[in-house]
This record gives C-alpha cells, sequence and structure tokens, in this order.
C-alpha cells in the first residue's frame, strides 16, 4: 500500500470510528463525548508505543548497518554483505520498509565488490519495482545509482549505450553532493570504449569532489583505473605515478571488475609484483 493510499483511506477510518463510537455510545448509554475520549486516548497511547518501538528498531538498525559499511571500508566484504542481508530481514520483521531497501541498495553495492554483478543488477532491479523507492533512498541515491550502473557494465552481456543512458537519465536526480559516485561507471564507459585519453582530463577535474565523497577503497580502485587509462594512452610514467598513489592494495581491490574485460585484466596480472610488495 503506498503512501498516498494511506492517506486516502485515513478520513475514511476517522469517520467510521466516529460512527462506532456513536453506535456504542447509543448501546451501553455513556455519552459520546467520554466514549471518544477515552478509544482516541487508548488509541494514541498505542500509536505512541508502536512509534518508540519503531524508533528503538530504526536506531538498532542504522548502527548495525554502519558496521556492515565499515566491514566493506575495510575489506571484509563477505562479512559486509551477511550483515547487510541480516539487516533487510529485520527491517522487514519490524515494518519498516525504507531500511530495508537501503540495507540491500548496500548489499547490491558488496555484491559488485566480490565480483557477482549479475546477482547486484537483479537486487537493483527489484529495488526499482518498489514504489518509494526515491523516497526510503533520496539520501543515498547517488550510491544506489552507482552501483546499479557499475553492476549493469560487469554482467556477461553487458549493454554498455545502455547503461550510459540509464546514468544519463538518473544523474540529473542525483543531487551535487553525490555526483562524484557516478565516476566510476563513467570512467568505465569511457575505458571499455576505448576512449583511454578522456579519463585524465574527466578525474583531473573532478577528483577533489570524488575525494570528498568517496570512501578509501573506492579512492584507491578509481586511482588504478586512471592509472590503467594513462598506460593504454601510452603514457607509462604518468600510469606509474598514479598507481603508486594507489597503492598495492588495488590492485586485488579491482580484480571485480576484470570479468568479461581481457585488457584490464592483462593489466592488473602484470602488475602481480607489485601487488606482492603490499604482503
Amino acid at each position: 500500500m503506498t503512501r498516498r493510499t494511506k492517506l486516502l483511506l485515513l478520513p475514511l477510518l476517522l469517520t467510521a470510528l466516529v460512527a462506532a463510537c456513536w453506535v456504542l455510545a447509543s448501546l451501553t448509554g455513556i455519552g459520546l463525548p467520554l466514549l471518544l475520549l477515552v478509544v482516541f486516548s487508548a488509541i494514541v497511547l498505542g500509536v505512541g508505543v508502536l512509534y518508540a518501538r519503531m524508533i528503538v528498531a530504526a536506531r538498532t538498525l542504522a548502527a548495525l548497518n554502519q558496521d556492515a559499511v565499515a566491514m566493506v571500508n575495510q575489506g571484509r566484504v563477505r562479512e559486509g554483505l551477511v550483515a547487510f542481508e541480516s539487516c533487510a530481514e529485520k527491517a522487514r520483521a519490524a515494518r519498516l520498509p525504507g531500511y530495508a531497501m537501503l540495507f540491500q541498495a548496500n548489499a547490491a553495492s558488496a555484491l559488485v565488490e566480490l565480483g557477482r554483478p549479475e546477482r547486484a543488477v537483479s537486487t537493483c532491479r527489484a529495488l526499482e519495482q518498489e514504489p518509494d523507492v526515491r523516497r526510503s533512498l533520496a539520501a543515498t541515491w547517488g550510491h544506489f545509482v552507482g552501483t546499479a550502473a557499475t553492476a549493469k557494465l560487469l554482467v556477461a552481456d553487458a549493454d554498455i549505450d545502455a547503461t550510459e543512458a540509464y546514468l544519463d537519465r538518473h544523474a540529473p536526480d542525483v543531487s551535487q553532493p553525490q555526483r562524484a559516485l557516478l565516476l566510476t561507471p563513467r570512467v568505465i564507459i569511457l575505458l571499455r570504449r576505448g576512449r583511454h585519453a578522456e579519463v585524465d582530463p574527466l578525474l583531473s577535474e573532478r577528483w577533489l569532489e570524488a575525494e570528498g565523497v568517496l570512501p578509501a577503497r573506492r579512492l584507491r580502485r578509481l586511482r588504478l583505473l586512471w592509472a590503467f587509462a594513462l598506460h593504454e594512452a601510452g603514457r607509462a610514467e604518468d600510469a606509474r605515478e598514479r598507481l603508486n598513489a594507489a597503492g598495492p592494495t588495488a590492485v586485488e581491490e579491482t580484480e571485480p571488475l576484470t570479468r568479461g574485460w581481457p585488457s584490464l585484466a592483462a593489466y592488473l596480472a602484470g602488475l602481480q609484483g607489485y601487488r606482492a610488495s603490499a604482503r
């Protein structure tokens, strides 16, 4: 039931309640004003208790979500995925659908990190069918759109044109502070099309913006994609500079993007000695 439907039903329910009280007052001899006072007091008390329980549940789930996000950012992605899925189940049980959507969106992001884009796409598509998804994910809409687009680019039958159209369609709805969350799929599209030279000016112009929004793990991966773009453009020295800035752990963090992308896979394979220096 949508929020609009609930609002339309409220006057009808209140009218029915008053009518029921009037009938009960006629049968029992109790004054209608007194009966209404008792009934409405009971309703207010019940709603207050329910609301308090929902607040406690929401705060608990929000804390669990932050713990799961920290797991993913620390590289404990599988643990984070399990935590997100558990939080989504608890949110549904507590009748907090908005929170459930948030946790499902975060689970989709973890699935991308684990190299499971098909399941991530399925999760995102299911969320897009929810009537209140935009309102429920308003604070993280950029993260959701970026996750969905990245997942679409990594599946076996990726349609780059359709994904770019998806980004163009949703980008105007993403608030300015969250626009940097769309950089990774934008860069992937340029690289998959062989437009390597266009990545450097794009990231040079928007890097400060990215640093203010993206977690360290994603910044490292974006730096590595930047290094890959420079390498493919024949700028080996600049590529090494970006690679050193990314750090050795970025190689492993970027591996989930290599499915169906032989040139990136070959580039990462050539960095095995560099990655070994992190151990």
